[in-house]
């Protein structure tokens, strides 16, 4: 009994061991403060101003676009934030599988942005996406919130030991045939539609 004590104490020294290894090396990759700000060369303002509001001025979400294969439409992501990332994981969710589904794609809807005159409703969205488009929304989320490097704590399969790599996100999408370029006649002709209608809308406008 007392060697099996020690072999458990022996084993979880190692893990600790391994998991300040890899946090270390998670720390090194993602530099979470990048930019530091030097507060010394800032004065204090004479008047007050909530956080919240001068929050909302400030548009620091990262956007992206990609496509809806299946459904021959492109689309536009903001970037998703650690703890949304984690509420799209169902296996979070207490609730049973159709509410749990519901909120995941509600929250999806919540970071898109529709390049029309009017936001559709999230039930309509939701029926006009098709099931070969699951895929691609969800790459449209990595693309919008961690861009073109996804960086991944991975365990060797012969060692075992944890170690970080670099994958880039565009070897996430694999082509075959005449795909791509069908992808591309989708991305770029609807967006051309859309940037030619707005500029209509803005020179009509100009002129009244």
């Amino acid at each position: 009994i007392k060697k099996e004590e020690d072999d458990e104490e022996s084993n979880t020294d190692d893990d600790i061991k391994e998991f300040k290894e890899l946090q270390t090396t998670i720390k090194n990759k993602l530099k979470p403060v990048d930019n530091i700000i030097d507060l010394e060369s800032y004065e204090v303002a004479g008047y007050t101003a909530s956080t919240s509001t001068v929050l909302s001025k400030v548009d620091s979400r990262h956007k992206v676009d990609w496509l809806l294969y299946a459904g021959k439409c492109p689309i536009s992501f903001i970037d998703f934030k650690a703890d949304e990332i984690e509420r799209l994981d169902p296996r979070t969710s207490s609730e049973n599988s159709l509410n749990t589904l519901n909120r995941i794609y509600k929250l999806i809807y919540d970071h898109l942005i529709f390049r029309t005159d009017k936001r559709p409703e999230f039930d309509q969205w939701l029926k006009s996406v098709k099931y070969y488009d699951v895929d691609n929304l969800y790459y449209g989320i990595i693309l919008a919130s961690f861009g073109k490097i996804l960086t991944l704590p991975l365990n060797c399969p012969h060692c075992k030991k944890p170690f970080v790599k670099d994958v880039p996100t565009d070897d996430l999408v694999k082509y075959f045939n005449k795909v791509e370029m069908h992808c591309w006649n989708i991305f770029f002709k609807k967006w051309l539609k859309q940037l030619i209608k707005e500029d209509k809308n803005n020179l009509q406008k100009s002129i009244k």
